[in-house]
């Protein structure tokens, strides 16, 4: 068994990676976030910023304020490892929200219905031929890196509902607590 010292040591090379770990997570999901135009409340007031503060300013704002009782830096970084966990179910919840909502809008009634609103007399199914392939080209007629905007909308609100919906909005003093076990 390691010294003590050694062990300590230990214990904040580990305490450094899983911070750095956590940045990265939240600078990956902040990109993701300003991609689909989703905006989220602000951050509880007090707490240590995880985007704002480097690795080692962020471990002595831990410390120090956990020590002066401003926070409690375990809660603090369950709370960080819950807004991963509800990050990622999010994501898959939305993305299937969103991509379902999008499918909707291919539907050959709808299309139908939305071609002909502008034209007059009977309908010809070689012009609604035509229409879809205008639309189908407008929606792959972008950079690689954008999806469609209808995509997008439906994927934000979706990915906001996928979000603790009840308590999205509450300040996370005032959210249910959760326990750990262990």
């Amino acid at each position: 068994m390691p010294a003590p010292a050694e062990m300590m040591h230990l214990a904040g090379r580990l305490l450094r990676e899983a911070l750095v770990g956590l940045k990265d997570l939240e600078r990956s999901r902040s990109q993701a976030r300003d991609r689909f135009h989703i905006q989220l409340p602000p951050p509880e007031p007090g707490a240590p910023p995880l985007g704002q503060l480097t690795v080692e300013e962020l471990m002595l704002a831990l410390f120090s304020q956990h020590d002066a009782h401003a926070v409690d830096a375990v809660r603090w970084l369950r709370e960080r490892h819950d807004e991963v966990k509800a990050h990622e179910l999010a994501l898959v919840q939305a993305f299937r929200a969103a991509f379902i909502e999008f499918l909707g809008r291919l539907d050959p009634a709808e299309l139908e219905a939305r071609f002909a609103q502008g034209r007059r007399g009977k309908p010809d199914p070689s012009h609604y031929w035509g229409l879809f392939t205008s639309f189908y080209r407008n929606l792959l007629d972008r950079p690689a890196d954008h999806l469609p905007p209808t995509f997008v909308e439906g994927f934000a609100a979706a990915y906001k509902e996928s979000l603790h919906p009840q308590t999205l909005d509450m300040p996370r003093s005032m959210r249910p607590v959760r326990t750990h076990e262990g």
